[in-house]
């Protein structure tokens, strides 16, 4: 039997984990709409996915690869967005908490982007979601509406926005200017595309195919393997294809009908 891990759950870093360990907070506003939309999204979405039994029947019903793709659905924005707006009736206390929080899950948990899982994020942020996400929903209709006098809604959004600061800041190390695309398409290539090239035709170019798909309605002679459904038909093996083009014998960018 199969299940997600919760480390890939985790694994986005400072924000992922904030959104995670606020989950249970939303049992805090009683009956508000956003904290039922919170605590039930998020028991639906990590029972799916934790639960051995469940993931093998959805896994079943939608593909692996649809039903692992289900915990980016978890709503992590409004998770953040309801724990500040019920931090905020602290003011300032509750931006210095945020800021300092965002900072030492910045520090501790940095998030890990590479293609393949190597580590992943930390578990416990998952597992309390999950329990707590149970207990709220089970909780929270009989626990009165946090009410919200006595603080302005600059002061939620202020305490939203300085929990991600520290994030956006530590991103910042990272910024950096990409190449020019050598093979990026010019202007009259894009227009002579759009107006000359009828749907349907066949493009037999393999160094700009990829970008053309996406200007124009036509067949292209090949794609990045990931991009291709693996299929007899497709014959999606980049390097056959580069070897039956025979680059040489033709003229670039032929258009055949």
């Amino acid at each position: 039997m199969l299940r997600l891990a919760p480390e890939t759950i985790s694994r986005g870093g400072a924000i992922a984990v904030a959104g995670l360990i606020a989950i249970p907070m939303a049992a805090l506003a009683g009956t508000r709409r956003w904290a039922a939309y919170v605590l039930g999204a998020s028991l639906a979405v990590l029972v799916l996915v934790l639960l051995p039994w469940a993931f093998d029947n959805l896994s079943n019903a939608v593909s692996v690869s649809q039903a692992r793709r289900l915990a980016i659905f978890l709503p992590i924005p409004f998770a953040v967005a309801g724990a500040a707006s019920l931090l905020g009736r602290y003011r300032l206390a509750a931006c210095l908490a945020a800021f300092g929080a965002g900072g030492l899950l910045q520090l501790l948990y940095p998030g890990e982007f590479s293609y393949f899982l190597v580590v992943g994020g930390p578990p416990w942020p998952v597992w309390l979601a999950l329990a707590g996400a149970g207990i709220g929903l089970h909780r929270g209709r009989d626990r009165p509406q946090v009410g919200t006098g006595g603080y302005a809604a600059l002061d939620r959004r202020s305490s939203a926005v300085v929990i991600v600061a520290p994030v956006g800041f530590a991103g910042l190390a990272y910024l950096k200017r990409d190449e020019p695309d050598r093979l990026r398409l010019t202007p009259g290539l894009i227009h002579a595309l759009r107006t000359n090239v009828p749907p349907g035709h066949r493009l037999l170019d393999l160094e700009t195919s990829y970008r053309i798909e996406a200007y124009a309605p036509v067949y292209v002679s090949a794609a990045p393997p990931a991009h291709v459904a693996d299929t007899k038909d497709n014959y999606s093996v980049q390097a056959a294809r580069r070897r039956d083009q025979v680059p040489e014998q033709r003229e670039p960018l032929a258009i055949r009908n």
